[in-house]
């Protein structure tokens, strides 16, 4: 009898994991640095985050790798923001940016660059690479 107890109070454990927390497809995130409240699109085949931006610019502090750039989102000022550059992502480039189908089938890669932002979604506020 108490190996039976035993057992089911193993399979009882998974019922005190933490639960998931489920975002739908369309969200509004906090991008802390800037103060801005921003309708999000959720992508879970995505590894990094994008924001739109302009006047993007790469240069160099203290022989660090830094962006400079304004966002291109509704609603967004004329501010200038500078960020460490983190990375370069390689992402395929959409129809309208004028790209052509190569001969595999894909659309060809365009760079852009990674830097951090604090963005807060819900209750959870994470370091991620946009």
């Amino acid at each position: 009898m108490s190996r039976i107890l035993f057992l089911t109070g193993l399979l009882a454990l998974p019922a005190f994991a933490a639960e998931p927390v489920l975002y739908g497809r369309y969200e509004h995130i906090k991008v802390e640095e800037i103060g801005k409240i921003l309708p999000a699109k959720m992508d879970t085949g995505a590894m990094t985050a994008s924001l739109s931006a302009r006047d993007i610019e790469r240069f160099q502090r203290d022989g660090e790798h830094w962006i400079r750039f304004r966002l291109a989102v509704k609603g967004a000022d004329d501010t200038l923001y500078e960020r460490p550059l983190i990375g370069i992502s390689q992402i395929k480039s959409r129809a309208e940016e004028g790209s052509e189908i190569d001969l595999d089938g894909e659309p060809p890669r365009v760079e852009r660059p990674l830097v951090g932002m604090q963005l807060c979604i819900g209750n959870e506020l994470r370091e991620t690479e946009v």
